[in-house]
């Protein structure tokens, strides 16, 4: 795989904590103006430009892509950014509560996109996409980069490993008690050794940022058309990114809450869920015991003693309130593996250890309930296989009558670093009627998922902690 060290335009390290922001999707728009508050040297005045004009101003008007090309070259002028006398490529480190995942910030190629080599777990919305690519070509930069991750490689990580012993070039602690460091690499040896190291990567796999990478690609291919003698070494003919190898990854649920029962009383919808699944009761948001015994149309019956409801339940908030602290996670987020959690919830709720076995929670009317998918039920299609897919599948669509959860207004989905008192608050105040609770997907299902050229629903996987927008921006000439 193509890693090409390049020119990058990037704060002075006095501004680099000031300037660097959280990604332009995780927020809406008055979030984004109140992050920016106070603070004119935030990159969201690029990213999100529609916070410095009117409130009238919808966010895909022609002012909005003006006002933000005008933004970076203030901050260019100003000197709050500067560019690289010379091409290098960066290392880049996030801890949070003493775990680090440290990356390489580099171009990469569109083409190897458009070979499938860079390959990609979702689909992108028009809209977005759309957005995107007049965001980059306006401000004739990438102004964030594409998260991919790749099988870890001993003789990459050794390279990178020897040199962030050296001074950082930045070195600071986010509102969010993530550490940002980061290392300029512009020794031309160490250039060519990385080089010729991630040379022997077979595949390179979008983590988050597929808007992002489509926009690239596409804004490349306009600029070509424009310039039919281009070298291919122009700046257009990358994609600019930051490259984590996969035992780093660190992955949360994304969890669902959706707004009615489809015209369905409580008891009508849990008989159905009940047809597709084995339905336990265990507790209510206090961690009260409520045992349960419910049928399908095999017949089974599970039947649950409260002193186990009791425990599990507990168990549920105990582990959720040890995440306040680390991370908020959601129930089973403390490890990438469902299998192998640090402290397993599986352990205390999954009896069930076979992997063909599918277990999500749901919260409906103040109780929380286990839903178990048979073995002999789970498809052979890795994305099909995925729990939100057989949520969407078995429950979603054909029980509430969520056909397209990218565009129904009546489903929203909820990062697993809200904890599942995020859920809870949504459901009790009424505004939600039933919240899903998944496991992660880890990144061996995500490697399996793009391999095989499949898609995963919408909004599978949060990962965290959160890439900082404004610290690396890409030239397109």
């Amino acid at each position: 795989m193509i890693v090409k060290a390049f020119r990058g335009i990037r704060p002075v390290p006095e501004y680099a904590a000031r300037v660097a922001a959280l990604p332009y999707d995780v927020m809406n728009r008055e979030e984004a103006k109140e992050m920016a508050q106070g603070n004119p040297v935030s990159f969201l005045h690029v990213d999100r430009a529609e916070i410095d004009l009117d409130d009238d101003v919808a966010p895909y008007e022609d002012r909005v892509y003006a006002q933000a090309a005008l933004a970076l070259s203030h901050m260019r002028e100003e000197g709050i950014l500067i560019q690289e006398e010379d091409p290098a490529l960066y290392i880049y480190r996030l801890t949070r509560e003493g775990r680090a995942q440290t990356g390489l910030v580099a171009c990469v190629s569109i083409d190897e996109y458009l070979q499938g080599t860079i390959k990609k777990h979702e689909l992108t919305r028009e809209e977005k996409e759309r957005d995107r690519i007049r965001h980059v070509d306006g401000c004739g930069a990438h102004t964030g980069p594409v998260f991919l991750t790749y099988r870890s490689r001993k003789s990459i990580n050794d390279v990178i490993e020897g040199w962030i012993g050296q001074r950082p070039l930045y070195a600071f602690t986010a509102e969010d008690g993530v550490m940002h460091e980061v290392w300029r690499i512009d020794d031309g040896a160490v250039l060519r050794q990385l080089e010729e190291a991630f040379a022997q990567v077979e595949d390179f796999y979008i983590a988050d940022g597929h808007h992002r990478m489509s926009a690239a690609v596409q804004v490349g291919l306009q600029r070509r058309r424009g310039k039919p003698g281009y070298t291919g070494e122009e700046g257009f003919n990358f994609a600019l990114a930051v490259i984590f190898p996969n035992d780093q990854m660190y992955i949360m649920a994304y969890n669902r809450v959706v707004r009615d029962l489809n015209r369905l009383t409580a008891d009508e919808f849990l008989c159905k869920v009940g047809d597709v699944a084995q339905v336990e009761v265990l507790g209510n948001a206090q961690g009260e015991a409520s045992a349960g015994v419910f049928s399908n149309k095999s017949g089974s019956i599970w039947e649950n003693e409260p002193d186990d409801a009791q425990r599990i339940m507990c168990d549920v908030h105990d582990v959720h309130d040890v995440h306040d602290v680390h991370y908020k996670a959601n129930v089973g987020d403390l490890g990438n593996n469902r299998k192998n959690e640090e402290v397993s919830i599986i352990e205390s709720v999954n009896s069930t250890t076979g992997s063909n076995t599918c277990q999500l929670f749901m919260y409906l009317d103040r109780k929380w309930y286990k839903l178990t998918v048979p073995g002999d039920g789970m498809p052979e299609d890795p994305a099909e296989a995925l729990d939100a897919s057989l949520l969407q599948n078995r429950v979603l669509a054909p029980i509430l009558g969520i056909q397209d959860p990218r565009r129904d207004q009546r489903i929203d989905f909820v990062g697993g670093i809200r904890g599942v008192r995020e859920l809870e608050n949504r459901v009790d105040s009424g505004e939600m009627a039933v919240a899903f609770a998944l496991y992660p997907v880890s990144i061996e299902e995500l490697f399996r998922v793009s391999d095989a050229g499949k898609m995963m629903p919408p909004k599978s996987t949060w990962f965290e902690p959160k890439l900082r927008s404004g610290l690396f921006i890409h030239g397109l000439e």
